[in-house]
C-alpha cells in the first residue's frame, strides 16, 4: 500500500522486542515510552491488533466519527503535521 501510495519500493523489516527497543531509545524517548511502545509492536507482530475483540467503540463515542482506514490516513495529506503536507 505505501509503495502504491508513493510511487517508490518500501519494504517491511521486522525488528525484534530488543532491536525495536535500541532502536527508539536513540531517538531520546523516556524509558517508559521506549518499553510500552516496543510492548505495542511486540503486540500487534502476534496479531493482536487483528482480534476483533481488541476494539471498543470508543472512538465513534468520543469524536462520533469512525476510525478511518490505512489507506484513508495516507490519503489525509495535513495529518500529523499541522501546516504541512505528505508529498
Amino acid at each position: 500500500l505505501l509503495t502504491k501510495k508513493y510511487g517508490t519500493p518500501i519494504e517491511h523489516i521486522q525488528l525484534g522486542y530488543h532491536d525495536y527497543a535500541k532502536d527508539i531509545k536513540k531517538r531520546g524517548l523516556p524509558k517508559w515510552q521506549v518499553r510500552d511502545s516496543a510492548s505495542m509492536e511486540r503486540m500487534k507482530a502476534h496479531g493482536l491488533d487483528e482480534h476483533k475483540s481488541s476494539y471498543t467503540e470508543d472512538l465513534f463515542k468520543i469524536t462520533g466519527r469512525e476510525p478511518e482506514t490505512f489507506e484513508g490516513y495516507l490519503d489525509n495529506k495535513t495529518c500529523m503535521r499541522p501546516g504541512l503536507q505528505f508529498p
